[in-house]
């Protein structure tokens, strides 16, 4: 029986591990904080908002206005809620309450007068080419790795009738008519910067463009489209880091002083990435380990 506790007090622990280890190692989709919003807090939006996008997380959420509580429709579906108010806002401070248990989010918004929705965004400007590290599509397709790269920033020069409504449209540059590589277009995220890889020392012609969108509408706005030139210099390409595969071998790990809990790094890991997700990932595998024990002692006790 005390072999069988010892053994299966192995096997739990090497399962424990090979979990930390892949999380370590996994790359999945950003996870947006509770009471995140678009257009953000802080922004001033005309009173006749279509509507305000939210990450809610299923928590209750409650629109405070300079009258009182403001009736607004909820979007159907999964993350982010489009809260769409049932009228016109009052000019003044506005207040969204995300509530989830204890926890509370407050998205402060500043409502102006009305202003007829734009039926253009305006015209785009691209700035000088610069040379950096830029995150882009692994070859798996769920990850980011950062790259050498050349890139141009572009940014919009406002139509008059877009200007009151500059907070509420979200905007991404498209390139040559699609998404930008390396770029995930969330529901809360923008992009201005254009980029490209260079594996040849060729000059790349590529058409630049901004689409606009506002929550609550479905209409895609769109500037004029620039054909610009990323020009690649000598940059020197590093190869991609291969996909991580546990090792088939046995790995022997150096000792480590339990008392203060310090672990080896582990191999492949990332210079002070040490194995285990958290030091409560760690506490969790060596109270197991003592519960083992405490178990194993007291039968022999008996």
């Amino acid at each position: 029986m005390i072999r069988n506790v010892v053994l299966l007090a192995s096997l739990l622990s090497s399962l424990a591990v090979a979990g930390i280890s892949n999380q370590a190692h996994a790359c999945g989709a950003p996870v947006w904080p509770l009471g995140e919003s678009h257009p953000p807090s802080g922004s001033s939006v005309p009173a006749n908002v279509p509507g305000i996008a939210v990450f809610a997380q299923g928590a209750e959420v409650t629109w405070l206005g300079p009258d009182g509580a403001v009736s607004f429709i909820e979007s159907e579906g999964l993350d982010p809620l489009i809260l769409t108010p049932w009228e016109e806002l009052s000019e003044g401070r506005h207040e969204i309450i995300v509530r989830a248990g204890a926890r509370e989010e407050i998205i402060e918004l500043f409502v102006t007068p009305a202003a007829p929705l734009p039926r253009e965004l305006g015209s785009l400007a691209v700035r000088a080419q610069e040379e950096g590290l830029l995150p882009f599509d692994a070859p798996d397709g769920r990850c980011y790795v950062d790259r050498l790269a050349v890139y141009r920033d572009v940014s919009l020069v406002p139509s008059e009738e877009a200007l009151p409504w500059l907070d509420v449209i979200q905007m991404n540059v498209t390139q040559d008519g699609g998404a930008v590589n390396g770029f995930d277009a969330s529901p809360f995220s923008q992009n201005l910067r254009a980029r490209m890889l260079c594996d040849s020392l060729e000059t790349h012609q590529v058409d630049l463009a901004i689409m606009g969108t506002i929550p609550g509408l479905d209409t895609v706005y769109a500037t004029n489209s620039i054909r610009t030139e990323f020009t690649c210099s000598d940059l020197a390409q590093e190869p991609l880091p291969a996909p991580f595969e546990p090792s088939p071998e046995p790995i022997e790990e150096e000792p480590y002083d339990e008392h203060t809990r310090t672990p080896p790094e582990e191999p492949g890991a990332l210079p002070g990435t040490f194995l285990g997700c958290s030091a409560g990932g760690a506490g969790t595998t060596t109270s197991f380990g003592m519960l083992l024990f405490g178990m194993l002692f007291f039968r022999r006790r008996r």
